[in-house]
């Protein structure tokens, strides 16, 4: 062989060696990095169903939608406020949020994370002789856990005495029709 077709064999050979290399130890590399905390402009949130059981009780329930090339993170509940038609927070909501600290969720990209909201509707208990005066919220205001970005959908929610239950975010919509 001469020299320069022996080198030029040799390079060729370390660049394919050091290529295999590289695509067997990415997957690994990839699986390694941890997600980082979800930011608002990572997200959406969408109102996925509602449930309307006896007496009244009522359901809602959303999710957050990974919209970000990289996985990232969300923990606890979210945000949730109730809005009159224009966009003002309703006085007197008592908003609870009633599922612990809540785990830690990881959205890979595309991926959703899952909450819901319950009260009693005062449309229901009008009917059913109660005589208080019933609000209707427009739209609510939704905040994901540890952001900031408020992301505002039509409400429609007629909660007896303004009163709100949140869960904290799950990985799953156990819920789903």
């Amino acid at each position: 062989m001469f020299p320069t077709k022996k080198k030029t064999t040799q390079l060729v050979l370390r660049r394919a060696l050091l290529l295999l290399t590289l695509f067997i130890a990415l997957p690994c590399i990839a699986h390694s990095q941890t997600a980082s905390p979800c930011t608002g402009s990572q997200l959406s949130v969408k109102d996925e169903h509602s449930d309307n059981a006896m007496g009244g009780q009522r359901g809602e329930y959303y999710s957050f939608k990974n919209n970000a090339p990289s996985p990232c993170t969300l923990k606890g509940s979210p945000g949730f406020v109730l809005l009159g038609r224009a966009g003002y927070r309703i006085p007197g909501q008592k908003i609870t949020h009633n599922d612990g600290p809540g785990t830690d969720v990881t959205l890979v990209p595309g991926g959703k994370a899952f909450f819901s909201i319950d009260y009693r509707s005062c449309s229901f208990a009008r009917g059913a002789g109660v005589r208080e005066r019933c609000i209707t919220s427009a739209k609510v205001r939704i905040e994901a856990p540890g952001t900031k970005r408020a992301f505002i959908l039509r409400g429609g929610i007629d909660a007896e005495k303004l009163s709100v239950n949140v869960s904290s975010i799950t990985s799953k919509d156990d819920t789903a029709p």
